[in-house]
C-alpha cells in the first residue's frame, strides 16, 4: 500500500515559487524545425531539433570544462513535442537543464 507518512513528507517538500538551478550562464539553447526529417513512429510530422551549447569558463569562481557540447535532441513536431520543447525552454531559462559538478 501507499505509505501515508511518505506522502506527507513529499507534500511538505514541494517547491513553492520559482525553482532555479546552478547551471552556469552563457549557455545557448537553439530550436529549429525541419519538415524534411521525420522520427521513427512519427512519419507524418517534421522534427524539432534542440541544440544546447556551452563553452568552458568559470562559475562561482571555479573553472569548468564544458565537454561533449554541443548536444542535440530531437522531438516530433506535433502538439506533445512542442509542449515538451516549451517546457525545456522554461527549464533552460531557469538553469535547471544542466548541472556542473566540480570533481
Amino acid at each position: 500500500g501507499i505509505n501515508a507518512e511518505y506522502g506527507k513528507q513529499w507534500y511538505q517538500r514541494r517547491v513553492r515559487g520559482t525553482m532555479t538551478g546552478s547551471q552556469p550562464g552563457g549557455g545557448k539553447m537553439s530550436v529549429k524545425e525541419d519538415r524534411s526529417i521525420s522520427l521513427a513512429g512519427y512519419e507524418t510530422c517534421g522534427t524539432i531539433i534542440v541544440t544546447y551549447n556551452f563553452n568552458s569558463g568559470t562559475h562561482n569562481g571555479t573553472r569548468y570544462s564544458a565537454s561533449n557540447f554541443p548536444r542535440t535532441a530531437y522531438f516530433p513536431d506535433n502538439a506533445k513535442g512542442n509542449k515538451v520543447v516549451n517546457l525545456l525552454k522554461i527549464a533552460f531559462k531557469r538553469k535547471l537543464v544542466f548541472r556542473w559538478v566540480v570533481p
